[in-house]
C-alpha cells in the first residue's frame, strides 16, 4: 500500500498530499522482515467461533509441518 501509494482504489489520496515522500524497500527493514515471516489474518465481526477455531487449527497444522 505504501510503496504503491494506493490506500483507496482509483486514487492516490492521501499520498498525493505529500508527493515528495517515498516509501522504498529497505526503509523499515525490521517491519519488512516481520511482514515476510508472519501470519496475517483478516479480521471480521462476522466470524463465528467455529471460523476462529478453524483458523487456529490450520495455523497449528502448518506450523507443525514446518517444525517437523
Amino acid at each position: 500500500m505504501l510503496r504503491n501509494r494506493e490506500a483507496y482504489p482509483g486514487t492516490q489520496y492521501p499520498f498525493e498530499l505529500s508527493p515528495d515522500i517515498a516509501y522504498g524497500e529497505g526503509l523499515c527493514p525490521v517491519a519488512e522482515e516481520v511482514l515476510r515471516t508472519s501470519v496475517r489474518l483478516t479480521i471480521s465481526e462476522f466470524y463465528a467461533e467455529d471460523d476462529i477455531e478453524a483458523m487456529i487449527k490450520a495455523i497449528r497444522k502448518v506450523a507443525a509441518s514446518l517444525i517437523g
